[in-house]
């Protein structure tokens, strides 16, 4: 998607907002996630109204209101140009904002039904937004009831699904207990809120700004998140300005090596790729706005570390299995964990291909080739037989002399 189309696709999207909300028109959000153009947008909006009498004959205060709508919620594109320059910028934006900003207060849980329009108007004034507790006034108290309701409903369907996908995985486990079993996802990103988009850079950005045009705050309080989240940003760039320096991630088969040895170090992300080149930005992004293990996580790593540290071809500190303090710490941890993971994979797959690239003369391989066409005994057993045999020689005269 072209940069000049980011103000024309958030205003048209705010559009579809406006007549989904207060025309009661069914548009299917699902599929305007899949719109990367401002052309798509407006199309959809044109048959939205074409295909409507009521709007039709009411086009041009259809029209006011829209605009009108529009311009009370977006947040101006000059706000997000720190984003333009870097890919790792942009996507850690995206793994922040659903991370890190309240569902409850997006209009995406207007369009769900869960609560009606004058009920969660009252709901956002009843609470405290820089504190996020809630008034204890009796009219809170009374909506209140009334989401809760809804929202209870949502949580029993939700364990239902969860205890369905429980039986149905019961027996592979073998008896283990499902829901004993440790979550490799990085903890503290809320994958569920992610939703998968292209791999160029302006699909990150515009991801970001529709997430901070879906929330229910004024603009100026949409522009403090920002803020917050370029501070943050700053924060983590000047602790892992490179923090995976010792690999090489342009090479394909190292991204998808440091992809696995996340998942398996319980630092997985949920949000399949759609390429190589995203792979790579959502290990940043992952690495970036990760909370550090949990302490079931952080005991099955020491579990695995004790596991490593019986083998005799790897080695690793005891004092490694002292818990991090804080979410830097782990990831500092965790860093060289992999580095040091990393480095003894190279050097096995170099003695490898050193032993595996010894060369015979031209001579030496006629020579070979005519004993075994008179022993029958394949090249490979025949050098096999002379090293043994030689390095008996040397052990019998070393033990001699």
């Amino acid at each position: 998607m072209a940069l000049m189309d980011y103000g024309r696709c958030r205003k048209y999207r705010q559009y579809l907002e406006c007549l989904s909300r207060f025309y009661k028109v069914d548009v299917d959000w699902e599929d305007v996630g899949g719109f990367h153009s401002a052309a798509q947008y407006s199309f959809l909006i044109n048959k939205i109204i074409r295909d409507s009498s009521f709007l039709s004959d009411n086009k041009k205060n259809v029209i006011k209101d829209m605009k009108e709508y529009a311009s009370v919620d977006i947040v101006p594109d000059k706000y997000f140009n720190w984003l333009k320059a870097d890919n790792r910028a942009a996507c850690y934006t995206w793994f922040w904002l659903v991370s890190n900003t309240n569902p409850w207060r997006s209009t995406n849980h207007k369009r769900m039904g869960l609560i009606n329009e004058s009920d969660f108007n009252n709901f956002n004034s009843a609470c405290d937004m820089n504190e996020g507790m809630f008034s204890e006034s009796p009219d809170y108290k009374a909506i209140n009831s009334e989401i809760c309701f809804s929202v209870q409903e949502l949580s029993i369907e939700l364990e239902k699904e969860r205890a369905k996908k429980d039986d149905f995985l019961r027996p592979f486990l073998g008896g283990v207990n499902v829901g004993s079993v440790v979550s490799n996802s990085a903890n503290g990103i809320n994958f569920s809120r992610l939703s998968p988009v292209n791999d160029l850079r302006e699909s990150y950005i515009y991801s970001s700004m529709i997430l901070i045009d879906d929330l229910d705050y004024q603009v100026n309080e949409k522009i403090h998140i920002l803020d917050n989240v370029h501070d943050s940003w700053g924060r983590n760039l000047n602790q892992f300005t490179n923090p995976f320096k010792w690999i090489d991630l342009s090479e394909d088969e190292s991204i998808h090596w440091l992809w696995d040895y996340m998942k398996k170090n319980h630092l997985g992300c949920d949000l399949l790729p759609s390429s190589i080149k995203q792979m790579k930005d959502f290990i940043l992004a992952t690495f970036d706005n990760w909370a550090g293990w949990t302490d079931e996580q952080f005991s099955k790593q020491k579990e695995n570390a004790k596991a490593i540290r019986a083998r005799s071809e790897e080695s690793i500190s005891l004092k490694k299995l002292l818990k991090p303090t804080d979410a830097d710490e782990c990831r500092r941890v965790f860093l060289e964990n992999a580095r040091n993971a990393w480095m003894q994979k190279r050097h096995r797959e170099k003695l490898k291909k050193d032993f595996s690239g010894i060369k015979l003369t031209a001579q030496s391989k006629k020579k070979l080739l005519a004993i075994h066409n008179a022993t029958g005994i394949e090249p490979n057993a025949l050098l096999k037989s002379f090293i043994d045999d030689a390095y008996r020689k040397i052990k019998s005269e070393n033990s001699d002399s």
